[in-house]
């Protein structure tokens, strides 16, 4: 398992205030935000994450199979 950052995770989201909502599948953080101009994909970069997808209002962050861990932080 590979080392993420939790603080660069919520603030390249924009905050604790822009994320409505957390999920995982089996490999990525599922996460729904308020404000999409608020994320900074170079912020989530820093947590080490395979990959990144950015659908607006809906961010998947892909870590693997310790995604959940991840969403526990």
């Amino acid at each position: 398992m590979g080392e993420f950052n939790s603080v660069a995770i919520i603030e390249g989201l924009g905050g604790k205030d822009n994320i409505v909502d957390v999920q995982n599948c089996y490999t990525r953080l599922r996460v729904e935000v308020r404000d999409p101009s608020l994320v900074n994909e170079a912020k989530i970069q820093e947590s080490n994450p395979m990959g990144l997808v950015n659908k607006g209002q809906n961010i998947q962050i892909i870590f693997g199979s310790h995604v959940a861990s991840v969403r526990k932080k």
